[in-house]
């Protein structure tokens, strides 16, 4: 529910949940996934770790949605 963007309130209607508990748990996974994240990124910033080449990637659907509903023109 949390991925397809629908409003906390809702989750916590068709889940049966208490607001606290649903910020609560959504805090649990977010600091889970801070860990998880450092530890992976310090072996990325370790001297041991080169790479030939180094590749960047984006999503920018949810800004063209947001250029979109702006009648903003993307300029490339």
């Amino acid at each position: 529910m949390i991925v397809n963007k629908v409003p906390m309130r809702r989750i916590c209607e068709v889940l049966e949940l208490n607001p606290a508990t649903l910020y609560s748990k959504l805090s649990y996974l977010a600091e889970a996934e801070i860990q998880h994240a450092s530890a992976h990124e310090e072996r990325l910033l370790s001297e041991s770790f080169r790479l030939q080449h180094a590749y960047i990637s984006a999503d920018r659907q949810d800004y063209l949605l947001l250029i979109r509903r702006l009648n903003i023109e993307l300029i490339e």
